[in-house]
């Protein structure tokens, strides 16, 4: 996929590097981050497990969770959507208290992300009217520990 000039430079400049993004710069300028991929770093709170869900076009997802990731500035929830197609049973990646960095693609508030129920009603993850972000990578502290010792600077866990 080719990106345009024009749409690099639209992009924010804090998106675009490869350090983390202060949650609180995401919600003082939600319209500026809207729908980018960012950086962010926290630690995890409220982990939280969904049943199996389905996508408005009929696909049923398993093995979604969500949590707040908190820093100095501010909290953000994260959802990670889970696998679709491929019924699993799996505990969350992320545990409460989990020092992580996130790529996510951030949401602003009323323009968040959702879920239908198996049985067909619409559920947000979180406050609609809150930012958000849908986690694209996810590494913790503990994964950089085992990379250093494995040699291997590469380990991340990335979701489908």
């Amino acid at each position: 996929m080719a990106l345009s000039v024009a749409g690099i430079a639209e992009r924010p400049a804090r998106a675009q590097s490869g350090d983390p993004l202060p949650i609180g710069e995401l919600h003082e300028y939600p319209e500026r981050y809207h729908l980018h991929q960012v950086i962010v770093r926290g630690t995890a709170r409220d982990v939280r497990a969904f049943d199996p869900y389905k996508l408005p076009a009929g696909s049923v997802c398993y093995g979604a969770y969500s949590f707040r990731l908190i820093d100095e500035t501010g909290a953000l929830p994260v959802i990670v959507m889970g696998m679709c197609g491929v019924p699993i049973v799996k505990d969350p990646d992320v545990e409460d208290g989990d020092v992580l960095t996130a790529q996510v693609t951030a949401h602003a508030p009323g323009k968040g992300t959702f879920f239908l129920t198996l049985d067909g009603r619409q559920m947000p993850f979180s406050d609609t009217g809150e930012m958000q972000g849908v986690a694209l990578n996810i590494w913790t502290d503990s994964d950089r520990d085992a990379a250093a010792s494995a040699d291997d600077p590469a380990v991340s866990q990335t979701l489908p």
